[in-house]
């Protein structure tokens, strides 16, 4: 009998060992997780928006908060306040949330944007990403000489006539060149001060026009370079742009082949494509 006792104690032992003890396991305390990656959100300033969250916020601690961006919460909605702004406002925040019994922590980043300046900065964007082609008229060029190699194709120019033709277009000729290059430079740094909150909107639009208006002026040699090579471009196209190079909103970047009068709509689907005549600019121009 006393073995038998011992034996259903030793099972009893093993049940008890299996099952993580006669009390309460530690598996059952509440956790903190931290969500990988960086949740990112923008409000236009002076005004309120609400972001939907993964769950219920508890709190909102700032990391490197920005004064201009006040963050609340109600449930699972983060809800984010931007005052009127001279600069773009950036922030990050820890959003703390319920799951249960367990802390969902997500680190959030949030950006107040300067409505008011976007037009401008949308233009220092461009000349500081595209600085280069732009000071050497590159869209021009690739349309000049797609056209002179057009007409050594067609055989109406020779072959050193092409070559002669194609170097003749040098944007460095411009008597604009060294003044636009320099108005590029001084955007480019204003820009910087701009994100950097050294210097406000106003200052950044100022040098934004000069910049464009320089460009503009710049670009006359390229129409200058581009009614030389009429005596090709007048068998493929209409007629060639006479507009100054401006800043196109819808393609956020510089060009003088978006004019309203080469464009036209398709009133199903909204799609812009080029008006007849012009067609022949769309591998060059990507519309």
């Amino acid at each position: 009998m006393k073995k038998l006792n011992l034996s259903l104690a030793v099972a009893c032992a093993g049940l008890l060992s299996a099952c993580g003890g006669g009390s309460g396991g530690s598996d059952d305390k509440p956790q903190t997780v931290r969500i990988n990656g960086l949740a990112e959100v923008s409000v236009a300033e002076g005004t309120v928006a609400e972001f939907a969250a993964q769950n219920s916020i508890k709190s909102i601690t700032p990391i490197d908060g920005d004064a201009s961006l006040t963050l609340s919460f109600s449930g699972q909605s983060l809800i984010v306040e931007a005052a009127e702004l001279t600069n773009p406002a950036i922030g990050t925040y820890d959003v703390y949330m319920s799951k249960g019994e367990d802390t969902v922590i997500q680190r959030y980043e949030v950006m107040g944007v300067n409505t008011s300046a976007l037009a401008f900065e949308n233009i220092a964007y461009d000349i500081r990403d595209n600085y280069q082609s732009l000071l050497d008229l590159a869209e021009d060029q690739n349309i000049y000489n797609f056209f002179i190699d057009l007409g050594y194709l067609q055989e109406t120019i020779t072959p050193a006539q092409r070559d002669s033709r194609i170097a003749e277009f040098d944007a460095t000729a411009s008597s604009f060149y060294a003044s636009t290059q320099g108005d590029f430079d001084a955007l480019v740094d204003v820009f910087d001060q701009y994100l950097n909150g050294e210097v406000g909107e106003s200052t950044l639009e100022s040098s934004a026009n000069l910049a464009a208006q320089s460009l503009a002026a710049h670009g006359s040699y390229a129409l200058t370079k581009l009614r030389e090579a009429e005596d090709i471009s007048a068998t493929y196209m209409t007629a060639l742009p006479n507009d100054d190079i401006t800043f196109v909103e819808e393609q956020g970047r510089f060009s003088r082949y978006f004019a309203p009068s080469m464009i036209v709509t398709d009133p199903g689907t909204g799609a812009k494509s080029y008006a007849a005549g012009y067609e022949i600019l769309t591998p060059i121009t990507g519309l």
